[in-house]
């Protein structure tokens, strides 16, 4: 690469003792005004005055070649076409056609450049105090001798400049940036305030206008004491924001309101509440709290009231609410009380307090409670745990409940199968039984006359429970079907495997409002949905499956019939879950009685061939339930210690007896001989007869109350016992 040096008239300033010639003047005024120009339209496209006194190297090395290209300009000092080899480089008209190559001419680094001047090179070195003639020029190879290459500054390629239509793009896109930074700052400010009234002290929550609130939410910013009462007239919502309000007066509530620290359309368990009395009066509206409170005393009389979080009673909290809803812990002292009148409520928390159901109350405890008391018009659903129940018009203890007694209610219900063994049952006028519908103990699928037919297997009761199956096959659903065949051929459309759910539904269920109407409850046993019983069908085609299946009882045991099949050797019946069949060659089979166990009972028969080319029938199946009666208890002889009864009976531990009733038989003190009756799921109780006539004997007869496939029981009495004194007998229940 080779590089030449330009001539000494080339750089005027930097040899000042070379004549400068007026073309060359007018040359260098030019191209201090193109770089002025050009300098001063980079600042009016930035905006910025500095860019004038800052221009780029780059635009000085195009004001550079501006002033060259004006020397140009006069046709009389035009080089000739064929000397310019290099259009980059720039040339005086003086100047000699280059031998190899031009040079290209770069700008000088801004430490060397002037303001507004042009970039220039330094001169190549030459020999001590030797200048170049005017109109030569030197070349110098690039190997050349370190000392001839001292001093020299190397050329460097400049950035061309940025257009200045991409510099208003720029400038563009800056500014809906910013537009939009500020647009997310100031736009959830403008929504907040425009969604809330803020407060920060008792005066700010005191001067609220409610009634002018709108859709604005009263927003705590710091915990706020209230010494005196706080009056609510209209519907509105107070989040508390984490804080704690705490009213040392009375609350008073006309209107709809919500108490929580929100969280998004809902609230979360922050904050908290507390107020020293509680007065809610609003017919369409009512009280939400959704933090957890703190309550002294109150009454309620509204359309809702709810406690969605842990409630701390210190006094009676009396609630007169069409719906009222206890979803959180309460707890209190001795005092506390939580009183529910009229309406419905539903306790689905930790009640550790005791509860009342006045004036036809609807009290549903699906959670806990301490002490349940009912007057003579209200009702009592319990699902959850009580330590008792008293009183009541009518009171339902359904499945998974857990209380210990229960007294004095009018008509009572009870899921026998989630008695424990310890409830103790007194002064009821009317008692009825709630069981669960056996699940249908099979179901086949089976072929007759190219009819897919399915049957069901009776269930326990199934004629007194007046109940109907609801059978789903894949995704067709047959509802409400009577008797134990179903023809589902319209739902088995192509051979395949199809899943078919069987369930027995009962006749105990609750209304369309969900409350159970207990007054209309009149049967003594009740029965509730079965599990869903399930089989899967493949369809095929086999031998025919026995028809008109038939059961007769005969002394120990029973016979089954059905039709014969055409080209069956013979036939296998399968009792329940049998692996091992009873075989016959005949279409009469009799069946032990010890084969059968006591309930629903299965019995299968298929149709089998001995050649292997034909395929086994499908089971035909039918249905037999075997009933038990329970056994006659021993009662032994009743200890009486004043006007305490003891008595106890045989009960073994493998016994299925479940609820016995117990008569205690007695002279009265006011004259003749009386009857009382309890009911025990325990084998000792332990009565008090006020009315024991003084030295009269008691006489006790038991009996096991049937239920299921169990029959009632003989009654076994006791012998007579005396009064006598002795020590009290404690009753184990």
């Amino acid at each position: 690469m080779k590089r030449r040096n330009r001539r000494a008239d080339s750089f005027p300033n930097l040899f000042p003792d070379q004549d400068v010639t007026p073309a060359q003047e007018d040359s260098a005024e030019q191209a201090e005004l193109a770089a002025q120009e050009d300098s001063a339209e980079q600042a009016e496209s930035a905006g910025q005055a500095e860019l004038a006194e800052q221009a780029e190297p780059a635009e000085q090395a195009e004001s550079a070649e501006q002033a060259e290209l004006a020397e140009q300009e006069d046709p009389a000092e035009q080089e000739d076409p064929a000397e310019q080899e290099d259009p980059i480089a720039q040339e005086t008209p003086e100047e000699e056609p280059a031998q190899d190559s031009l040079a290209q001419e770069e700008p000088a680094d801004e430490s060397s450049a002037g303001e507004g001047q042009q970039a220039q090179e330094e001169p190549s070195d030459q020999a001590e105090g030797e200048v170049p003639p005017a109109g030569e020029e030197y070349v110098i190879q690039d190997g050349a001798a370190p000392a001839e290459e001292e001093g020299k500054k190397r050329k460097r390629r400049v950035k061309e400049p940025m257009p200045r239509k991409k510099k208003i793009i720029i400038g563009v896109i800056a500014g809906v940036l910013a537009v939009a930074i500020l647009a997310a700052i100031i736009v959830p400010v403008a929504i907040f305030f425009t969604s809330n009234q803020t407060v920060s002290s008792a005066e700010d929550l005191l001067a609220v206008d409610w009634a002018n609130l709108g859709d604005k939410k009263v927003y705590l910013q710091k915990d706020i004491t209230v010494d005196g009462d706080l009056e609510i007239p209209a519907s509105a919502t107070i989040n508390l924001n984490k804080h704690t309000l705490t009213i040392n007066g009375a609350l008073k509530v006309t209107g709809a309101v919500k108490i929580g620290t929100s969280s998004g359309d809902g609230f979360n368990d922050k904050g908290a509440l507390s107020v020293a009395s509680l007065s809610v009066t609003s017919d369409e509206g009512g009280l939400e709290i959704f933090a957890p409170a703190t309550v002294g005393e109150g009454s309620v009389a509204a359309g809702v009231f709810r406690t969605a979080n842990s409630l701390a009673l210190n006094g009676t909290l009396a609630v007169n609410a069409k719906t009222a809803f206890i979803e959180g812990a309460v707890t209190g002292g001795e005092n506390a009380l939580l009183s529910f009148t009229g309406g419905r409520a539903d306790i689905t928390g930790d009640a550790q307090v005791n509860v009342s159901s006045l004036t036809g109350a609807y009290l549903n405890v699906e959670g806990s409670a301490k002490d349940i008391a009912a007057d003579g018009e209200s009702y009592v659903v319990l699902s959850g745990t009580a330590s008792s129940v008293t009183g009541g018009k009518g009171v339902l203890a359904l499945k998974n409940f857990e209380c210990s007694s229960f007294n004095g209610m009018e008509r009572l219900g009870i899921y026998v199968l989630s008695c424990s063994g310890s409830e103790r049952i007194e002064n009821v006028e009317d008692i009825f039984f709630i069981e669960k519908l056996d699940t249908p103990a099979a179901a086949q699928v089976d072929i007759r006359d190219g009819r897919v037919i399915l049957t069901i297997s009776d269930v326990e009761h199934s004629a007194a429970a007046d109940f109907a199956y609801r059978v789903t096959v894949n995704d067709t659903v047959f509802e409400d079907v009577k008797g134990t065949q179903l023809d589902i051929t319209s739902a088995v459309t192509t051979a395949g495997i199809y899943d078919i759910l069987i369930t027995a539904q009962g006749n105990f269920k609750p209304g369309e409002d969900g409350k159970y109407d207990i007054d209309s409850f009149t049967k003594d046993v009740y029965y509730i949905d079965s599990y869903p019983c399930g089989l899967r069908y493949e369809h095929t085609f086999t031998l025919d499956t026995p028809q008109n299946l038939a059961v007769t009882a005969e002394e120990g045991g029973i016979v089954l019939y059905f039709d014969a099949v055409p080209f069956a050797d013979g036939y296998n019946v399968y009792i329940n879950d049998s692996a091992e069949p009873i075989s016959s060659d005949k279409n009469e089979v009799h069946i032990s009685s010890d084969l059968l166990k006591a309930g629903s009972n299965a019995i299968y028969v298929q149709a089998v061939s001995n050649n292997e080319q034909i395929l086994s029938s499908s089971r035909a199946l039918v249905g037999y339930v075997k009933y038990e009666k329970l056994p006659t208890p021993a009662v032994e002889a009743p200890v009486i210690s004043g006007k305490e009864v003891a008595v106890g009976w045989t009960k073994t531990e493998d016994s299925p007896a479940r609820m016995f009733e117990v008569v205690f038989t007695y002279n009265s003190s006011q004259g003749g001989v009386v009857s009382k009756t309890v009911y025990a799921a325990a084998n000792t109780i332990t009565v008090t007869l006020d009315d024991l006539a003084e030295g009269s004997g008691v006489t006790v007869t038991v009996r096991a109350l049937g239920y299921g496939y169990y029959l009632t029981g003989d009654a076994g009495t006791s012998p007579a016992a005396p009064s006598a004194p002795s020590n009290k007998v404690e009753a184990v229940i």
